[in-house]
């Protein structure tokens, strides 16, 4: 299986890939600096969708550090351009958005 390939479509480009995780039902998720978004691919790696986008608002990102999966299944996403925890569902809805503490950050 390839991911990226020059012969595949935009939506199977990555421009900085931060992290790939697996789900139970083996879905490959890849966190995309780039292009602000979890790109996710079934387990024969054909692309499914998007899961959020540029941006400051809900389900959005300016720039994705790092992620996991939940327990749960759902993401928790680092977003230090928005100074934000996040948390999504699957779908991409967001759960809750929490503020990053910048009080002790020296600059």
């Amino acid at each position: 299986m390839k991911i990226g390939a020059e012969s595949q479509g935009e939506e199977y480009q990555l421009g900085d890939p931060v992290g790939v995780r697996t789900d139970s039902s083996l879905n490959i998720y890849v966190a995309d600096r780039a292009s602000l978004t979890i790109r996710m691919f079934d387990p024969d790696g054909k692309f499914i969708r998007d899961i959020g986008r540029r941006g400051r608002g809900p389900s959005e990102f300016l720039d994705i550090n790092t992620f996991e999966i939940t327990p749960e299944e759902n993401f928790f996403v680092l977003d230090r351009g928005n100074w934000r925890y996040k948390h999504l569902t699957k779908e991409g809805d967001e759960v809750s958005s929490v503020p990053i503490d910048q009080s002790g950050t020296e600059w």
